[in-house]
């Protein structure tokens, strides 16, 4: 794992640097789906030029900032950069679908929370300022890669965090161990008899003791391994660049840590880089790349 700085005007020159494989996937753009019963609009995004209602653009430009849009536009910078010296390069969406979400109190278990079953349903297309974005560089529907043929430019966290409770526990029996200098990942009842089961951790010398599903519940840094490791499915030999929160940074190095250390099978290079959340242009970007070579079988 390699980490470095640089500014904003060198960030495509940077990378181009240090990209390993021919094909690209830039996951730019992110933005948090909001439920808000104070207003008409009872579901909207947290991206400012798009569907905020008009009495609620103050309070998201304090909270998130020009961020969603910043980081595609930067992206889409990137891709043209990247594309212009040949690479294969598509964009992807991660799509923060659960911690504005209110809960849905009356819904049977077996039913999908209603706000967010109400945003998905008129969520076909990518967001109005993104595709003008991308017209505006004459780019086309087939750079977008996504999680299905519905959700074809966007993966959501949710579902991400699903499917990674599903493959913890295989991981877990995989990698019972605790060596000074290895990597552990187990499940409370072998690390903690007190705490429920259910509960899995993480431990390394360079991380310490992480949390990564507490009660079945997985944190963010799980979502990133999942995130990895379909992509890695989906396409071998692929550099993955996240341009995500510098707020989640310790999760997302920490999730593709652990989908290098565990995955037997990954082909990749993921590089991720956090942008300062206020002012993506005048950022100093923090770059860690983390190599397939760092995975060792």
């Amino acid at each position: 794992m390699n980490k470095f700085h640089c500014s904003h005007h060198r960030l495509s020159m940077n990378i181009e640097e240090i990209i390993t494989f021919n094909k690209v996937i830039i996951n730019c753009g992110h933005f948090l789906v909001i439920s808000d019963n104070t207003t008409d609009k009872s579901v909207y995004t947290s991206i400012l030029n798009f569907d905020v209602p008009g009495e609620k653009k103050e309070q998201i430009f304090k909270e998130f900032g020009e961020f969603s849009f910043g980081t595609f536009e930067l992206g889409v910078e990137l891709l043209n950069s990247l594309s212009f010296r040949l690479f294969d390069c598509k964009l992807t969406i991660l799509v923060n679908d659960w911690q504005r979400i209110e809960k849905d109190i009356h819904r049977d278990e077996s039913n999908p929370n209603k706000f967010r079953n109400q945003f998905f349903k008129s969520f076909i297309d990518p967001p109005q300022p993104y595709t003008e974005l991308i017209q505006k560089f004459n780019l086309t529907e087939s750079i977008w890669f996504g999680d299905n043929i519905e959700d074809y430019f966007f993966f959501r966290e949710t579902r991400l965090r699903d499917r990674f409770k599903r493959n913890i526990k295989k991981l877990s029996k995989e990698h019972l161990f605790a060596l000074d200098d290895q990597m552990c990942l187990t499940s409370c009842s072998e690390f903690n008899k007190n705490i429920e089961s259910n509960t899995y951790y993480h431990y390394s010398k360079e991380f310490g003791t992480s949390k990564l599903a507490e009660r079945g519940k997985v944190g963010c840094a799980g979502e990133i391994t999942q995130l990895i490791f379909e992509i890695n499915q989906k396409q071998h030999e692929t550099t993955l660049i996240n341009i995500l929160p510098n707020s989640c940074s310790q999760s997302v190095i920490l999730g593709s840590k652990i989908a290098f250390d565990f995955i037997s099978s990954l082909e990749m290079q993921v590089i991720n880089v956090f942008p300062n959340e206020n002012s993506i242009k005048d950022s100093s970007f923090i770059i860690i790349n983390h190599e397939n070579e760092l995975h060792t079988v």
